[in-house]
């Protein structure tokens, strides 16, 4: 009972943060269209999100089926492992792009809590440190909405940071 409550909280915080990415596009295009940073960097903020509340509703699904816990954080990792390599890589090297140096901190501690998450739900899938297990899926996931957080946090930042009086 005790994983429903904490996959139905972290779906809900993930779709939370997906909540906010209206915010930033509402003072993202008050002067007109955003600029290729911000716009990359929703697109990031929105599959982080919402992807990590999908992995979760996809983890309560499996769950209410006659499979064991270790098999339904395993094919939740693997889900999770999918997206990242797919539509999130696509949209970080859409961020990358509009970054002013290839290597920035901006763009390296962004790419560093992706991987980062990326390899916890690697690491599940792998059987490492008795997995696959709940606490390791719901640390890859704890990992992908950090990353949108620290997104939103540094967008609203430069967004609000120049607006002026």
């Amino acid at each position: 009972m005790a994983e429903t409550e904490a996959l139905i909280g972290l779906a809900e915080v993930a779709l939370a943060l997906a909540g906010f990415v209206a915010i930033v596009m509402v003072l993202a295009t008050r002067d007109g269209s955003p600029d290729p940073d911000t716009a990359a960097t929703v697109r990031v903020m929105i599959s982080s999100s919402v992807g990590s509340a999908f992995a979760c509703l996809f983890a309560l699904a499996i769950l209410s089926f006659d499979i064991t816990p270790a098999n339904a954080w395993l094919l939740s990792s693997m889900l999770s492992l999918v997206g990242a390599a797919g539509i999130s890589t696509a949209n970080h090297y859409q961020v990358l792009r509009h970054l002013p140096g290839p290597w920035s901190l901006r763009g390296s501690f962004w790419w560093g809590l992706a991987v980062t998450g990326a390899l916890v739900h690697l690491l599940n899938v792998l059987g490492f440190w008795g997995g696959p297990s709940f606490a390791l899926f719901v640390l890859g996931t704890v990992v992908f909405l950090a990353q949108c957080g620290s997104q939103f946090v540094y967008t609203m930042a430069k967004l609000l940071g120049s607006s002026g009086p």
